[in-house]
């Protein structure tokens, strides 16, 4: 728990550090109705499923408190890019601060197609439609409707 006892309430940031192994959480709570000193851990046990489940394996330490929750939480998403690592538990947090994703990319193949209306026969590489154009999509579509 913290070193010293909060007074007053308000907005704060969190370190979670696991005991048995590297690995650690950066929070942040603005909606405490009581200090940081007696909110967390009695009240609030973080957002994150893995900590919450098991809170009584972390070593908590509230690392700061703010006067405005929107200072809070720039403050831990800057923390929480600072100190990226493999042992960080935030892992959906990251890719939004990071601006990427964790996702694996996808490569799409590029395919050349030929227009669908049969007097074209231009080769276009747009995926989601079966004319080379919007007049030609229009066209076909009434083609297809008097058949």
């Amino acid at each position: 728990m913290p070193i010293y006892k909060s007074t007053q309430t308000f907005p704060y940031v969190y370190l979670c550090q696991e005991k048995d192994s590297l690995y650690f959480y950066i929070g942040y709570r603005y909606a405490n109705k009581v200090p940081s000193s007696e909110d967390f851990g009695k009240h609030y046990f973080t957002s994150n499923k893995y900590v919450k489940e098991n809170f009584d394996k972390f070593d908590h330490t509230i690392v700061a408190e703010f006067f405005d929750k929107k200072d809070a939480y720039t403050f831990e998403s800057e923390l929480i890019k600072e100190l990226n690592s493999k042992y960080l538990l935030n892992t959906q947090r990251i890719g939004r601060l990071t601006g990427t994703s964790y996702k694996p990319k996808i490569t799409e193949e590029v395919i050349s197609k030929t227009c669908a209306l049969p007097e074209c026969n231009k080769i276009f590489t747009n995926w989601r439609s079966k004319c080379c154009c919007i007049s030609h999509s229009k066209k076909y579509a009434g083609m297809q409707r008097h058949q």
